[in-house]
């Protein structure tokens, strides 16, 4: 059983010790079931029933049932209510400028744009490394980086609004430091 009190919540209270009483409880049993000492069947159902009432207690949900709370809520989709201006997509659209790099040679390698995981493409191509070029792609709006790849090359490229940059440069390490 639980009361509440505007300060205490006596069931949570009883919950604890009657969880305790429980553990003592039934340590008891196995101790005495172990060196055969407990052979009356009486005392083992007593017992078992005293652990099943002890662990019994249980909180008690409040409900609120005022006439305002249900005054808003709506019924059905078609009867929700929600601002002209709420925007429902859960996608964007994300510009990915790639800056091309001019080579002696011709070099063309699959260009692939995907999650910073790897676990998603949003995007795959056979690209010449020369090429400038605009990649539109539809993300979910709460992706923030991408990765490109191409080739031996491998970068997390930050969206900055709608947009994400990527060049084929890579950071030289100075290996005099």
């Amino acid at each position: 059983m639980c009361f509440k009190t505007s300060q205490i919540n006596i069931c949570s209270y009883l919950t604890a010790i009657d969880m305790f009483v429980f553990a003592l409880a039934f340590e008891l049993y196995l101790l005495l079931y172990k060196h055969n000492k407990m052979k009356n069947k009486n005392l083992m159902i007593a017992t078992a029933i005293a652990l099943k009432l002890a662990a019994s207690c249980s909180k008690l949900k409040e409900v609120d049932n005022s006439p305002n709370l249900n005054q808003n809520k709506p019924t059905s989709f078609k009867t929700l209510k929600v601002s002209d201006n709420f925007n429902w997509n859960t996608s964007e659209l994300v510009i990915v400028n790639v800056y091309g790099l001019n080579t002696l040679t011709k070099i063309t390698n699959t260009m692939i744009i995907s999650s910073e995981d790897q676990k998603t493409v949003y995007y795959t191509a056979n690209i010449e490394m020369s090429n400038t070029f605009v990649a539109e792609l539809t993300l979910p709006k709460n992706v923030k980086n991408v990765k490109v790849s191409y080739g031996s090359i491998s970068k997390v490229v930050s969206i900055q609004g709608n947009t994400a940059n990527f060049d084929y440069l890579t950071p030289v390490i100075d290996i005099n430091e």
